[in-house]
């Protein structure tokens, strides 16, 4: 006797479960609310930009900050 319908929908319910949960904990693990922020031992300066929206942005020890620079033009983000 082969596999129902019934059991092939609970199995297809219970991998899109998995799948979602996974996706989930890996987002979780990344530890901020935006999901981007550089090793608690990276210093204050000037990284490459997380948002991709410029060249660089500047770190502040803690979070990102809006100064912004573009082939060396310091600007403020507006965003």
């Amino acid at each position: 006797m082969g596999i129902g319908v019934m059991e092939l929908i609970i199995c297809g319910f219970l991998l899109v479960f998995l799948a979602v949960a996974a996706v989930i904990i890996v987002l979780v693990k990344r530890g901020s609310s935006t999901g981007i922020s550089p090793a608690p031992s990276v210093p204050a300066g000037w990284h490459p930009d997380p948002h991709g929206r410029h060249e660089l942005r500047f770190w502040d020890g803690s979070q990102w900050t809006s100064n912004v620079s573009d082939a060396g033009v310091q600007s403020v983000d507006g965003v």
